[in-house]
């Protein structure tokens, strides 16, 4: 039995918040595309007037596809990018995906596909990626299902070992503004993202039933599966790596390890963030958006 998301209180904030962008000038269209291995993905693009770049967004472990990530979009629109963010399988409201080993990496097909038939694929275009995401958007460049200018890999672990550091250095969020800020938006009960069992009430996360173990575990299966040194060692495609000095999860201490690959990478640190505030810090936006 797969267990249900509920309605997040967040939808009167999503509401607001794209017709603010409508008001601004950029066109909107929401929708879903059907996964080989069953469901549908729902997308959200959001086309500059200019439509010449197109930034794709992979969301992290238990978000969906606009949490943490509206500032991002914000300063990417501003630069002139037009962006697409969907869920991962077994993510987000109005998805019916679910969330199974074995299917998640064929996502990046059905997603390349999609981009086709809309004809996205003619723009130049990036991709953007955190901690799971990032895994996605690694494993579809380097299997060359997509063939970005570019991709932004933000906080991606070598393997999941949560530990004490790890939760003290996570606690440090509640110390943080831009924490406060997605309260405001999300909503105290959907701040928090999914995490195993934890949230999946409050925060859309649909697992295969027939997984036994916890949500962490799963993930460091997928990070076994395709390992990101051996993902990244096999394209030459140009990276920039962004890390949280306080992530004890995708530790600096990692570093040493991603540059010995051979790929072309720009390695970032982020002073005083954390896995759940580095894709939302003013920094990490700057780092992105300023790429070029």
């Amino acid at each position: 039995m797969v267990k249900k998301a509920q309605q997040p209180h967040s939808t009167g904030f999503r509401e607001v918040w794209l017709g603010s962008l409508k008001k601004n000038g950029f066109s909107i269209d929401e929708g879903r595309y059907a996964r080989s291995s069953g469901g549908e993905v729902a997308y959200l693009l959001i086309e500059h007037p200019d439509k010449n770049k197109l930034s794709i967004l992979f969301h992290g472990t238990g978000n969906d596809q606009i949490f943490t990530w509206q500032a991002l979009i914000e300063a990417l629109l501003k630069a002139g990018r037009s962006v697409l963010t969907f869920d991962l399988d077994g993510h987000g409201v109005k998805s019916s995906s679910t969330l199974v080993r074995q299917n998640f990496w064929q996502s990046a097909d059905d997603l390349y596909m999609f981009l086709k038939v809309r004809g996205l694929d003619a723009y130049p275009y990036e991709l953007v990626g955190y901690s799971l995401g990032a895994l996605l958007a690694l494993q579809a460049t380097s299997q060359h299902r997509l063939t970005p200018s570019r991709v932004v890999i933000i906080a991606l672990p070598l393997r999941i070992k949560l530990s004490l550091r790890f939760l003290w250095n996570e606690l440090l969020t509640l110390f943080s503004s831009s924490f406060y800020r997605q309260w405001h938006d999300y909503g105290w009960r959907q701040t928090i993202p999914a995490f195993g069992s934890f949230r999946r009430r409050s925060f859309p996360l649909r697992l295969d039933s027939r997984f036994r173990g916890s949500y962490p575990e799963m993930v460091d299966l997928l990070l076994q599966d395709q390992a990101p040194l051996a993902l990244i060692n096999s394209s030459s495609h140009n990276y920039l790596l962004i890390f949280g000095k306080r992530d004890a999860l995708a530790s600096t201490s990692d570093i040493g390890q991603w540059q010995s690959s051979s790929g072309n990478l720009k390695i970032v640190v982020i002073d005083r963030a954390n896995h759940f505030l580095l894709p939302f810090q003013r920094q990490t936006i700057e780092a992105i958006t300023h790429l070029e």
